[in-house]
């Protein structure tokens, strides 16, 4: 999900922010690649740069309407009539892995339930200086989700039954949306690449 203005971070079109010289989409494209699955990049016309970086890269995309993320999501799946589960996921979070992805989706499948929902801790978003969306109860832990679901594409627009999924991955608390966790992700990813 690449399609929206990004005008916490105000960097410029957020899913083209470099991370060590790589967009933070790249980060996330290439993990899904990694674990094996389709692309497709939902952009917007809030996003024009984005779109132009998809071309280059050769990643398909669908020009969503931009009204929102979760419309732009069914809006792309209504048109596009994929089958099955269908993962989707925030373009800024760069701490993703082809791991990750693959740990979920056995999860997912485990489960049996139509939707399925990835949350964290909230101490790690504390831990990492971020700042969670929102805070609920997950498994009896105050948690925050991280923009990483799985849907059943057959009953998109409908309720799903979903396995709220409390994942220990301190990596996820990484959800980029202001200057602020974007520093604090730059701090993680260099003492992660260093062993500091």
């Amino acid at each position: 999900m690449a399609g929206g203005a990004g005008s916490r971070l105000d960097m410029g079109e957020k899913p083209l922010v470099k991370v060590l010289g790589k967009p933070m989409l790249q980060y996330v494209a290439e993990a899904f690649i990694d674990a094996g699955c389709d692309i497709l990049v939902i952009t917007s016309h809030l996003v024009p740069m984005t779109k132009n970086w998809c071309r280059a890269m050769g990643y398909d995309f669908y020009n969503a309407s931009g009204t929102g993320y979760v419309e732009d999501l069914f809006e792309c799946i209504r048109e596009t009539s994929p089958e099955g589960p269908v993962f989707s996921c925030v373009s800024d979070l760069p701490g993703i892995t082809a791991d990750i992805i693959s740990e979920v989706f056995e999860t997912y499948q485990l489960k049996e339930k139509p939707a399925l929902s990835v949350w964290v801790p909230e101490e790690y978003f504390i831990e990492a200086g971020c700042t969670p969306s929102y805070v609920e109860d997950v498994e009896s832990c105050p948690a925050c989700p991280v923009g990483l679901n799985i849907i059943d594409a057959s009953m998109a627009g409908d309720a799903q039954d979903e396995y709220r999924f409390l994942f220990r991955k301190p990596e996820l608390a990484y959800n980029v949306n202001c200057k602020k966790d974007f520093e604090s992700f730059l701090k993680f990813i260099e003492k992660d690449r260093f062993g500091q």
